[in-house]
Formats: C-alpha cells, sequence, structure tokens
C-alpha cells in the first residue's frame, strides 16, 4: 500500500511537472504575440533572437558610411542602404511573375486551415494600370474569402477590355491629401495615333479631365466602412506618389499589418525620409526586390510588416 502511496504520489508529481513545463511553454509565446499584434506566435527566445538581428542590422547601416557620390543614384543608393532586418519563414510571391508579383509574409495565415474557414481578409490595392495579376492571385491562390478594393486614377476601362478579376472592387480618384487633386497623365502622340487606327482600346486613349480628387487613407476606410478593421495587406504602386503621399496612409482608424511598395527614384533625402517615417509607425523590411528592367535599379520594391514600437527600439 506504501509502494502504491509512494508511486501514485510520484505521478502526480511528473504530470503536475510536465503540466507547468507546458504552461511555461504557451507563456513564453505572449512576447512575440504582444509584439506583432498577434501575427506571430514563438517562443521568447525565439523571439529576442529576432530582435537582436533586427536591431543589429539597423546599427550596421547607422554606421555605413557615405556612398560615393557616383552611386548616389537609385541603383547605386538601394545596395547599400535600407535592407531586410526581419525575416518571414513562409513568406511567399503572390502575382505575375517578373513586374506585379509582390512578396507577403506568410500568407497562409490568410487561407483556411485544418478544415476551418479562412479567417477576414482585407486588402487594399493603390495603382492598376489595368493590371490585376495581384488581386486576382489574391482571390485565387490565398483565399475567395478576401475582399479587394483596387484604387486607381483612371476608370479601369481606361486600360483594357478585360474584365476585373472576381471579388475586386475598384474605386476611381487618388490617394494623398483628401480635397486636392492631381494630375493624370493624358493620352500620348503614340496612343492618338493609335486610337486614329482604331487600336486605342490597346493602350488607353479615352481622354480624361485633367486632374483627379484625393482622398486619404483614413477618409477612404471611413467611407467604406473599413474604420477600425486590419487591413492585412496594402499594395501601392503609384510611379512615384508614395513620396508625397505616405503620411495620408495613416491616421484615425486605419490599422494596416503589411506594406507592400514599390519606390521609384527621386534623390536620397526623400528615400531615406520614407524609411524613416515607416520605422516610425513601427514597420520592418521583410523583402527587398530591385526592378531591374523597368527601371534598371532606380525602382525598388520594399515588403513591410507591422511590429510594435519596443520591437523596433534602436538601444
Amino acid at each position: 500500500m506504501a509502494t502504491f502511496a509512494i508511486a501514485l504520489c510520484c505521478a502526480t508529481i511528473h504530470v503536475s511537472f510536465a503540466t507547468a513545463k507546458i504552461h511555461r511553454h504557451v507563456a513564453t509565446h505572449e512576447l512575440s504575440e504582444a509584439e506583432s499584434f498577434g501575427f506571430f506566435s514563438e517562443p521568447a527566445d525565439y523571439w529576442k533572437r529576432r530582435k537582436r538581428v533586427h536591431r543589429n542590422q539597423l546599427q550596421r547601416e547607422r554606421g555605413t558610411p557615405l556612398v560615393p557620390l557616383a552611386l548616389e543614384h537609385g541603383f547605386g543608393w538601394w545596395q547599400v542602404y535600407f535592407e531586410p532586418s526581419f525575416g518571414c519563414p513562409f513568406e511567399e510571391r503572390i502575382g505575375a511573375i517578373g513586374d506585379g508579383g509582390k512578396w507577403v509574409c506568410d500568407p497562409y495565415k490568410l487561407r483556411k486551415q485544418d478544415g476551418k474557414p479562412a479567417p477576414p481578409c482585407l486588402v487594399y490595392s493603390v495603382g492598376s494600370n489595368g493590371q490585376a495579376d495581384f488581386e486576382q492571385a489574391i482571390h485565387d491562390d490565398i483565399s475567395s474569402a478576401c475582399e479587394v478594393h483596387t484604387f486607381d486614377m483612371n476608370p479601369w476601362e481606361h486600360y483594357t477590355k478585360d474584365s476585373m478579376p472576381p471579388g475586386m472592387t475598384y474605386h476611381v480618384g487618388a490617394i494623398g491629401v483628401s480635397g486636392e487633386s492631381y494630375p493624370r497623365k493624358n493620352p500620348s502622340a503614340f496612343k492618338e495615333w493609335m486610337a486614329q487606327h482604331h487600336m486605342g482600346w490597346m493602350v488607353g486613349t479615352k481622354k480624361l479631365p485633367d486632374f483627379a480628387p484625393a482622398r486619404s487613407i483614413p477618409d477612404v476606410v471611413r467611407e467604406l466602412g473599413h474604420a477600425g478593421r486590419v487591413i492585412d495587406l496594402f499594395k501601392i504602386d503609384c510611379e512615384g506618389c508614395e513620396y508625397a503621399t505616405v503620411r495620408e496612409w495613416f491616421g484615425a482608424g486605419v490599422d494596416i499589418r503589411q506594406v507592400m511598395v514599390e519606390l521609384h527614384w527621386r534623390d536620397k533625402e526623400m528615400a531615406r525620409d520614407f524609411h524613416e517615417f515607416m520605422r516610425s509607425m513601427g514597420y520592418v523590411i521583410f523583402h527587398k526586390e530591385p526592378n531591374t528592367v523597368g527601371c534598371r535599379g532606380d525602382c525598388i520594391e520594399y515588403a513591410y510588416i507591422k511590429l510594435s514600437n519596443e520591437f523596433n527600439r534602436v538601444e
């Protein structure tokens, strides 16, 4: 009887120890969950290692000497500054091969898993030019439950006769300072010639008003009833407007988890200001891809994910 009691006591202690160990293991995920707003759930030691890598990279860049004057152009400057400092274990390139596709951090989290339905998903895509491979891939490769909104200065039919992909809602207008208007690019001489030869539909020749009205993203989310909702993916390619409009992407009611943006070279001051502002908003770079064909390296694709200011802090 005494032997049985001792065995039972030891078994109870073993179970209690194992339970406590499991609880401690679960508890160690709290840091990553808190500093990623629930997107990552990783052991604390793993997450702290991520933070060290991130902070070391930022400190290295702060100590980087100025590039030679001959490299103070996009292709040279991007080669030296603002490298990714964070990694997503299951990132994927979503959309067309080549120009148009975007790197997305762990899109599997937006898909249905283990028989469970896909979670709510909201996507904003700014800048279309009649190309919708990214939106199509969101629908086909990630989740048909994603709500996708595309914004462009010109109507869809201005660019193409093709139908829009399913699940995409198209909005005409510029993204920027609400109440302002931004200039449109109207048909070139070549496009006018194409129109005269009954091929205008191939290049988009319809003349539109010279200016497009603009709205800020805080105004957009309010108008669409998205205030307070997480915008899972915010993709923007607006041919240089990113520098003037970046501060209009954020504000009351806006919660963007990932930003995919193509930066078009203007000068180093504008490029540095853009990145420093994104960092001040809590965003870290997880991918960087040069556009070597369209811009010969002077345009570059960046992908950011939002983490807490505590993660971003450099000591």
